[in-house]
């Protein structure tokens, strides 16, 4: 499985998808069990590595790119199989042709 974290929810959102490309899982599992649900807010403080945010805003766009490419609005998490079947959380998307790049 390829994981890509993707900002777009809010201002804090780059610097804690930055946050977990440098931390890896085990970022992700602190995001996940320190999530609160009143503020939707991970657990992860935000990093201010600036490449970092720049790779976190570049993979935003790839994914933005790529749901328009599917014509549909989707949110996290979204997930494409080997197979170019498009997935939401648990709603089906679309049938890709190619997988989007």
């Amino acid at each position: 499985m390829h994981w890509i974290p993707v900002a777009f929810l809010k201002k804090t959102s780059p610097g804690k998808a930055a946050a977990l490309l440098a931390g890896g899982a085990t970022a992700l599992s602190k995001d996940e069990h320190h999530f609160n649900v009143k503020t939707e807010s991970g657990g992860v403080a935000p990093s201010s590595d600036k490449k970092l945010i720049a790779e976190a805003k570049a993979n935003t766009t790839r994914w933005q790119k790529s749901l328009a490419k599917l014509d549909v609005l989707a949110g996290t998490p979204t997930l494409v199989t080997g197979g170019g079947q498009g997935f939401a959380g648990d709603r089906p998307l679309a049938k890709l042709e190619k997988a989007p790049s």
